[in-house]
C-alpha cells in the first residue's frame, strides 16, 4: 500500500501534494513526489519529507553557489534522517558519465550521504573516480556536513567548497542540473486560425412575481416568484493558458474542446524537443484569438516536447493580455532542461501570478467557473405583454 506523504502532519497548514520525481517547495508549501508503491518512490517520498522537518523556508545563498547548496542540503537532511532510523534516497536526476566534472561528481556524493547501502555504495564508487586533491576537497565538505548537521549553514559552507573545484561546464559532456535555475526560452507561435468559434451569449430563466409566461409554478407557495424573465448572459471574456506538458494528459482533441467554449484567446505551452533530450526551449502557442481557433492537428507545436520548461515566461506573457486570466495547469513546473523549479524560481512565478491576478485552475470545472461570467447585459420578460406590463409598472 502506497504511503501518502502527509506534510501537514509536520508543519500545519495547507500543503499541495503533486505527482513529480521529488522536489519540495517550502516557499509555497508544495511538494512533489513520485506515488507508486515501491521501495524506491516511498524513500523518495521519506526524504522529501525530511526536507518538511529539517530544511529551513528561507535561507540566504547567492545564485553562483545555489545548485550545489540543493545537493548539500540533500545530503544534510539525508544524515538527520538516518540518525531517526530512516533511510531515504533523493531523486538525483543527474547524468553521471566517465567524463563527468569533479565538481559535478561532488554534489551527487554528498546528496546521497544518509541514503541505503546502495547510495553507500555508489558514493564510495564516484570518491574513487577522483583524483586525491579533488577527493579531499570532497571529505572536507563532507566533513562539514557530518559535524553540523543540524545546523542549517552548514549546506551553505558545503556548496561553496564544492564549487571551488572544476566546474560541469569545462566537461565535454555537459552533465545535468538536479534543480533548474532558470527558465527556458520561449518562442510564441502563431499558426493558421481558419475555424470560426461561436461562443453563444446563452440565455437563462429568472423567476419573477410578474410576467406572463408561467414556469414556476411550484414557487408560488415558497416566494410567489412563479413567472419566467429570459436573462441574457455576456460570453466569457479574458485569456486563457493551457498547459500541455505531459503529466497534464491533454490530448489535441481534449483541448480543441476546451477552447470552442473558452474566451477570445487562448494559448498553450510546453517545452520543445531537443536532440540530446536537454529541453532548453519551449513554446508558446496561440490556438484561438477573437473568435477563430486553429485546427485540432495544429494545436501543439510540431516540436512539442511534453515538458514544461516555460512555466515562467509564459506566466509573464499572460500577464501582459486582458483579464480574466486563467492558468490550466497541475502546478509542477520546471525549468531550463525540464528539471525541478527551484525555489527561487518557483517564487517568481507565485510573484507573477499574485501581482497580475492570474487565478491557477487544476480542473476543467474551476476553468469555467472562473471564466464563465455571471454578468447580465439585461432582462427582459418572456412576452411583449409582459414587456409592456412591467413599463407600466415602472411608470415608464
Amino acid at each position: 500500500m502506497t504511503s501518502f506523504p502527509l506534510p501537514q502532519t509536520i508543519d500545519p497548514g495547507h500543503w499541495d501534494v503533486l505527482p513529480g520525481e521529488g522536489a519540495v517547495s517550502l516557499a509555497t508549501r508544495r511538494v512533489w513526489v513520485p506515488l507508486d508503491d515501491t521501495e524506491y518512490d516511498a524513500s523518495v517520498r521519506a526524504h522529501e519529507m525530511a526536507h518538511v522537518r529539517f530544511s529551513p523556508a528561507r535561507i540566504r545563498i547567492s545564485a553562483e553557489h545555489e545548485n550545489s547548496y540543493l545537493f548539500a542540503e540533500d545530503g544534510r537532511v539525508g544524515m538527520l534522517a538516518r540518525a531517526l532510523g530512516v533511510n531515504t534516497v533523493p531523486h538525483v536526476k543527474t547524468k553521471i558519465t566517465q567524463r563527468a566534472s569533479p565538481r559535478l561528481r561532488a554534489r551527487v556524493i554528498v546528496a546521497l550521504l544518509g541514503g541505503d547501502e546502495r547510495a553507500d555504495a555508489q558514493r564510495l564508487a564516484l570518491m574513487g573516480s577522483l583524483d586525491v586533491h579533488h577527493r579531499e576537497r570532497v571529505e572536507e565538505a563532507i566533513a562539514v556536513l557530518s559535524t553540523n548537521m543540524a545546523d542549517p549553514a552548514s549546506a551553505r559552507t558545503a556548496a561553496k567548497i564544492i564549487d571551488r573545484l572544476p566546474g560541469p561546464d569545462s566537461a565535454p559532456e555537459r552533465p545535468l542540473p538536479y534543480h533548474a535555475t532558470e527558465w527556458g526560452r520561449m518562442h510564441e507561435e502563431h499558426p493558421p486560425l481558419p475555424l470560426r468559434v461561436r461562443i453563444p451569449s446563452g440565455r437563462t430563466q429568472r423567476a419573477d412575481e410578474r410576467g406572463a409566461a408561467l414556469r414556476f409554478p411550484h414557487r408560488y407557495l415558497l416566494d410567489r416568484r412563479m413567472f419566467g424573465r429570459i436573462v441574457r448572459v455576456a460570453p466569457a471574456e479574458g485569456t486563457l493558458l493551457i498547459d500541455a506538458s505531459a503529466s497534464m494528459a491533454l490530448t489535441p482533441g481534449d483541448i480543441s474542446d476546451i477552447t470552442r467554449s473558452s474566451p477570445a484567446l487562448v494559448a498553450v505551452y510546453s517545452g520543445l524537443r531537443a536532440a540530446d533530450g536537454f529541453m532548453e526551449e519551449g513554446y508558446l502557442r496561440i490556438v484561438a484569438r477573437d473568435g477563430h481557433m486553429t485546427a485540432p492537428d495544429q494545436i501543439l507545436s510540431p516540436g512539442h516536447g511534453g515538458g514544461n520548461v516555460v512555466d515562467g515566461a509564459a506566466l509573464r506573457w499572460l500577464s501582459e493580455q486582458r483579464a480574466p486570466r486563467v492558468w490550466y495547469s497541475d502546478g509542477h513546473m520546471t525549468g531550463r532542461g525540464d528539471f525541478p523549479a527551484s525555489a527561487s524560481l518557483i517564487q517568481d512565478a507565485d510573484q507573477v501570478r499574485r501581482s497580475s491576478a492570474i487565478q491557477h485552475c487544476r480542473t476543467l470545472d474551476a476553468v469555467r467557473a472562473a471564466l464563465g461570467s455571471k454578468r447580465t447585459t439585461g432582462a427582459r420578460p418572456t412576452t411583449a405583454a409582459g414587456w409592456v406590463q412591467g413599463r407600466l409598472e415602472l411608470g415608464v
